[in-house]
């Protein structure tokens, strides 16, 4: 394993550091931690001070990751029979200033992967013989690395039987807090309604929806901050339902 990254740009061209451009990692490729947004306030004659950090949100939010990644260019190594200013051109195109996604080697699993998103800079060093050089990649990237895969629950509803009835660890929710769509087709007269409950995050609502479309409503979240993933959904009407969700975690 050669610990390569693959850079994603958003026409869907993909670069991959050792097939590509034969850079190394100086270590193995980590990717810095999320800071955590907090918010206190001063108790004047109390000890301590009062979090406020999760009162709006009922869990934790974090700021941007940053960092950087240094690899070493393989000695002699030419691309497209040109030197290594060449190369390091080739990278700066690709890279500098781009907004990209980022998928780990050791983030591949069998049949899905996680990726970063952010935008990307570079910067170039060599010894005084110039007989090697590094590149050095930095990085700001969201603060959750995101499922590959899309999760979806699929449901047909006839005779205005319930098209959902779920209760319980119906679905897999990761940490990350997420807001799911809805793809509604082949809607009835009386058209659907949607009961959700989080418990968690102190949800409970309904929603009316009497077309055919995609649907996002914002304050139906996903949520499994501290691991029970038990969300309450029931869908009754005629008509197919299909709920979209990506997942995300630190």
């Amino acid at each position: 394993m050669y610990h390569s990254i693959d850079f994603i740009s958003e026409s869907e061209v993909t670069a991959n550091t050792y097939d590509h451009w034969h850079l190394v990692p100086s270590t193995r490729p980590t990717i810095s931690m999320p800071p955590v947004k907090t918010s206190y306030i001063e108790i004047p004659g109390a000890s301590g001070k009062l979090d406020l950090s999760e009162t709006l949100t009922k869990y934790p939010i974090y700021d941007n990751r940053t960092g950087s990644i240094d690899f070493i260019v393989l000695n002699n190594y030419q691309t497209n029979n040109h030197s290594w200013l060449k190369l390091y051109e080739e990278i700066a195109r690709f890279l500098h200033g781009k907004k990209l996604k980022m998928i780990l080697e050791d983030d591949k699993y069998d049949y899905y992967h996680y990726y970063y998103e952010g935008r990307f800079d570079i910067a170039w060093n060599s010894d005084n013989s110039g007989q090697w050089s590094t590149v050095t990649i930095n990085y700001e990237v969201d603060p959750y690395k995101y499922d590959s895969q899309i999760q979806s629950l699929y449901k047909s509803g006839e005779h205005g039987s319930a098209a959902w009835n779920n209760t319980n660890h119906v679905m897999y929710v990761d940490v990350m807090p997420t807001i799911p769509t809805f793809e509604i087709a082949n809607i009835g007269s009386s058209g659907i309604s949607i009961d959700f409950v989080n418990e968690e995050l102190g949800i409970d609502t309904k929603k009316e929806i009497e077309d055919n479309g995609t649907y996002t409503f914002y304050d139906l979240i996903l949520s499994n901050i501290h691991g029970n993933n038990i969300i309450d959904i029931k869908v009754v009407g005629n008509g197919t339902v299909t709920m979209n969700w990506r997942n995300g975690r630190l």
